[in-house]
C-alpha cells in the first residue's frame, strides 16, 4: 500500500513467518492435551485439523472476494485485524496450572533424546516422514498442473485447492469420530500405502473431472494419516516433554 515493498524483502518475510510458524505449531499441538481429558484427544486433534484444513477452503474463496472489493493491500490489514481477533480468543483460554521448569539449553535436545530411545515414537517419526516427503509435496505442484496441464488458469488452481481441502476436511473428521486411538497404528500403514495412489492418477490424468475426485480422495487420505499418526504421538509422550517432542515432530 506504501510502494516500499522490493522483490527481495519477501523472502526475508518468508523466513521470518517459517521461523514464527515453528513456535507456533508445536505450541497448538501441546495445548491440546491440556485442554481435553485424555480419553477425547484423539477426537480433538481430529477437530483441530479439521478446522485448519477447513481453512485451505474457505480461506481462498473469501480472500478473492476481499481482494476483488478492497485490493490487496486492505486484504492484508484485514488479515491482520482477524489475527489480532484470535490472539485475543487465545488469551481468554483458561490453561491447568503447571509447575515451572528451567530445564536450560540442554532440555532443547530432551525430545530428540526421547525420540531417539523409543522404538515406538521412532516408528511414528518415520511413518509420518515417508508421505511428508515423497506424497504431500504434489500440493506446491498444483499450480502447475492447472496452468500446464489442465489449462484452467488461477481460476481452476482455486477449484483444485479447495476440493483437496475438502477431501482433508472430511479425512480429518473420520479421525475426530473415531475418537479412540485403538486400532489406528494398522490403519496407518494401509494409508501409508494407499496415500500414493490417488497421486499418481493424479500426475498421470489430463482430464479436470478425473483430477478432481482423485485431489479428494488424496485429501482425505493425508489428513487422516498426518490426524492419526499425532495422535498415537500425543497419547505416548507426557506433558513434561510434549513441547520438545512435537517440535521434533513438526521438524520431521
Amino acid at each position: 500500500m506504501s510502494g516500499f515493498v522490493r522483490p527481495w524483502h519477501l523472502p526475508i518475510a518468508a523466513f521470518l513467518n517459517g521461523s514464527l510458524l515453528a513456535l507456533l505449531i508445536p505450541t497448538q499441538q501441546s495445548l491440546v492435551p491440556s485442554l481435553v481429558p485424555r480419553e477425547d484427544l484423539t477426537n480433538a486433534i481430529g477437530l483441530m485439523s479439521a478446522g485448519q484444513n477447513m481453512t485451505r477452503v474457505v480461506g481462498p474463496s473469501v480472500a478473492g472476494i476481499v481482494i476483488g472489493a478492497i485490493g490487496v493491500g486492505p486484504t492484508f490489514l484485514a488479515q491482520a485485524i482477524a489475527v489480532a481477533v484470535s490472539f485475543i480468543l487465545v488469551l481468554r483460554i483458561m490453561l491447568p496450572p503447571r509447575a515451572a521448569q528451567s530445564a536450560g539449553g540442554r532440555g532443547i535436545f530432551d525430545g530428540i533424546r526421547l525420540v531417539a530411545s523409543r522404538a515406538d515414537l521412532r516408528a511414528l517419526f518415520l511413518l509420518a516422514s515417508i508421505p511428508t516427503l515423497f506424497v504431500f509435496p504434489y500440493i506446491g505442484f498444483l499450480n502447475v498442473f492447472a496452468r500446464d496441464i489442465l489449462r484452467i488458469g488461477a481460476e481452476g488452481l482455486g477449484l483444485l485447492m479447495a476440493v483437496s481441502g475438502c477431501g482433508a476436511v472430511v479425512g480429518s473428521l473420520l479421525v475426530a469420530a473415531a475418537a479412540r486411538s485403538e486400532g489406528i497404528g494398522r490403519l496407518l500403514l494401509g494409508m501409508t500405502v494407499l496415500y500414493g495412489l490417488p497421486i499418481v492418477g493424479v500426475a498421470l490424468s489430463r482430464t479436470l473431472w478425473v483430477t478432481l475426485p482423485l485431489l479428494f480422495v488424496a485429501g482425505m487420505l493425508g489428513a487422516a494419516f498426518m490426524s492419526g499418526n499425532n495422535a498415537l504421538v500425543q497419547h505416548r509422550v507426557t506433558d513434561d516433554v510434549r513441547g520438545r517432542v512435537m517440535g521434533a515432530y513438526m521438524l520431521a
